[in-house]
């Protein structure tokens, strides 16, 4: 299945919008991994899919935080 950006996934931020874009694309290149079946490229993509998912739950602590005050 290809995930795929779209404005009616916006959030209204420019910066969650784009990190979300980027998970995306990061889901669809796990996808790709499980497809082609090497071992090596699936742990790779999957280890990029984690540090972009700390990375975007950082920004919205950080977003949250600031809202916040």
């Amino acid at each position: 299945m290809k995930l795929q950006w779209s404005d009616s996934l916006s959030v209204g931020n420019a910066l969650m919008d784009s990190d979300h874009r980027n998970l995306l694309g990061m889901i669809s290149t796990v996808e790709h991994a499980l497809r082609s079946g090497d071992a090596q490229i699936l742990s790779q993509a999957f280890q990029r899919l984690v540090v972009g998912v700390g990375i975007h739950f950082s920004n919205e602590e950080r977003l949250a935080q600031t809202l916040a005050l």
